[in-house]
């Protein structure tokens, strides 16, 4: 046990906010917030309510120390039916508003573990069956009673309300420990009465890494998501929504509990299976051009792995490909006009059945009008897959949303379209976010008929670590936590919280703690397991450069090597920048 509590103690008291729980909004911002509802859910007539919701608190509060959400209200401009429908509105968004604080989960834990009474003592106007909902949402189901300074007309802030709870309680001071966040409230009145008293940190201190990844996903990244689908349900106009394998799996799960009504379909592609699929189209007519802008070579792919990426891999067409003239280790390239005269029609044939179940297995998703959904961040697949449709004559029509997007032909972007500033810092930390949104299984590796003539993808066995599958699905569930949480809140984040520079500013100003946690992520990528953030001596350079042009998180992968203060988000941008606009390749 970690917090030692005397013998002489009989009854542990918490205060609540800050301390067991916390805001997801501030008051004000949550204000706005209902504001925003009510104006678009009932009447014009509530377009100051945020304004008029803090002037009545701020007189009220000149005359009280204590009073009720309803006598706020009372001063308020509005009917007494309107209200008490307004103090109730307020009551149902503060719940849902509410995240456990861990630090304070972590002491009531051991509080348990004590096998003391725990009573919880608040100075607030909400009252304690509103406070007692809030709690058991928490999971903080062992509190044996509520003083609300509302309820008992005295307060922490005089000591006042200390000596309610050890009356009611039968208890002396001595025989009491509370435990809050506030210096003066929860620390230093209640020593002045006798009772134990411990504060608590008003950061966040997470304990345990499940706990972490947990709350950036419901912290951080839970209202970019939130927003993102409803966004997407905005903009569908009833076409037929697909989200693409393999982010688009988890993306498909946070919209369904937003909008449970909604039909969409999962289609599941990878670079490497329609790189497959579309092969027949692009070899048709022997053209190097047509091949390059179909199939998209990978920097420095050899003739080997083309092949094998378009399912060519068989021992016939080895034996007649490879000779003096053309070895395995040639880049494609350079030998591909070659090989299109030479071996088209051997290629051609080889991929001939694959090109039929592909082509069954996009008519078995795909309708008239298309929306494809992905986090983004080029649309590669949409243009692959919009080509093939084109090239083979099939009269589906696609279009894209997407989180964030630098090529905007028939795209749109959620977070960014095509903006350079957004879009250089993004991509520093874009392998970060993809991995972060990956479903348990691997990457779509090809397509089978099965016994009732249906077309399924053939999935890989994931890339990642056991301990990683499981961190990321704790993710995962925050942000799945946060949107079922605040699925009745209406449209307001992204005026509220500016979340989107709080994600970036994460993303390229790493702290230690995101190095610590997230940077022990472990994959498979390019034949070798790697690590997230890899540790890599600066004093080997052919070494560092290598690791670095890999990262996936090239900010966060400075930081923990070079380990000087600098601007990483900045330099890393400016290079990729520079790199851009030159010829030299990209980071």
């Amino acid at each position: 046990m970690m917090m030692k509590i005397e013998k002489s103690i009989k009854v542990i008291s918490f205060d609540v906010f800050d301390t067991l729980v916390m805001r997801i909004l501030n008051p004000e911002d949550l204000y706005k917030c209902i504001e925003k509802y009510l104006v678009n859910t009932k009447s014009e007539r509530f377009k100051n309510f945020a304004k008029n919701r803090v002037r009545a608190e701020r007189q009220l509060k000149n005359k009280s120390d204590s009073y009720t959400l309803d006598e706020i209200y009372s001063g308020t401009e509005y009917s007494l039916e309107e209200q008490h429908e307004l103090a109730n509105v307020e009551r149902e968004f503060e719940i849902n508003n509410i995240v456990v604080k861990p630090e304070g989960k972590w002491i009531y834990r051991e509080a348990l573990d004590a096998r003391k009474p725990i009573v919880c003592t608040s100075d607030m106007y909400l009252d304690s069956k509103t406070i007692q909902t809030i709690l058991h949402n928490c999971g903080y189901d062992e509190i044996a009673k509520i003083y609300v300074s509302c309820e008992n007309r005295r307060t922490k802030r005089t000591g006042e309300l200390f000596s309610v709870v050890c009356k009611d309680l039968k208890i002396g001071y001595k025989e009491l420990l509370h435990i809050g966040d506030a210096t003066r409230s929860d620390f230093l009145i209640p020593i002045e009465k006798g009772i134990h008293a411990k504060k608590i940190s008003k950061r966040n201190r997470i304990r345990t890494k499940q706990e972490y990844y947990y709350q950036l996903g419901f912290s951080l990244f839970g209202v970019l998501v939130y927003e993102f689908c409803r966004w997407i349900h905005d903009q569908k106009d009833n076409k037929n929504l697909i989200f693409l394998a393999r982010e688009g799996v988890f993306l498909s799960e946070c919209y369904h509990e937003l909008f449970p009504e909604d039909q969409f379909e999962i289609l599941y592609v990878s670079r490497e299976a329609v790189s497959k699929g579309v092969a027949l189209t692009a070899l048709k007519n022997k053209n190097c051009r047509d091949v390059s802008e179909v199939l998209e070579f990978q920097k420095r792919e050899t003739v080997e792995k083309f092949i094998k990426r378009i399912g060519a891999d068989n021992a016939e067409i080895e034996n007649k490909l490879y000779n003096e003239k053309v070895k395995k280790r040639d880049f494609i390239k350079e030998k591909l006009e070659e090989i299109l005269q030479c071996f088209g029609d051997n290629l051609m044939e080889s991929v001939s059945e694959y090109h039929e179940v592909f082509q069954k297995y996009l008519c078995q998703v795909l309708k008239e009008e298309n929306i494809f959904v992905d986090i983004g961040w080029k649309g590669s697949m949409q243009e692959m897959i919009s080509q093939y449709l084109m090239r083979n004559q099939m009269d589906y029509r696609i279009s894209g949303l997407y989180m964030g997007i630098m090529n905007t032909n028939e795209k749109k972007g959620y977070w960014f379209n095509d903006n350079k500033q957004i879009c250089q810092y993004v991509l520093n930390f874009s392998g970060l976010i993809e991995i972060l949104f990956m479903p348990c299984h691997g990457t779509t590796k090809g397509y089978k008929i099965n016994d009732n003539g249906i077309v399924v993808p053939i999935l890989g066995e994931s890339e990642f670590s056991k301990e990683s599958q499981k961190l990321i699905k704790e993710f995962q569930r925050g942000v799945l936590e946060f949107i079922t949480r605040n699925k009745k809140i209406y449209k307001v984040y992204k005026e509220m919280n500016h979340y989107e520079r709080n994600i970036i500013k994460f993303g390229n100003d790493v702290g230690k703690a995101e190095i610590e946690n997230l940077g022990q992520l472990e994959f498979y990528d390019n034949g070798k397991t790697m690590k997230l953030v890899e540790k890599v001596s600066i004093w080997n350079p052919k070494q560092f450069l290598v690791a670095f042009s890999e990262s996936k998180w090239k900010t966060a992968f400075l930081k923990r090597n070079i380990k000087i203060p600098l601007p990483y988000g900045c330099i890393v941008a400016a290079l990729r920048q520079t790199m851009e606009n030159g010829t030299s390749k990209r980071i």
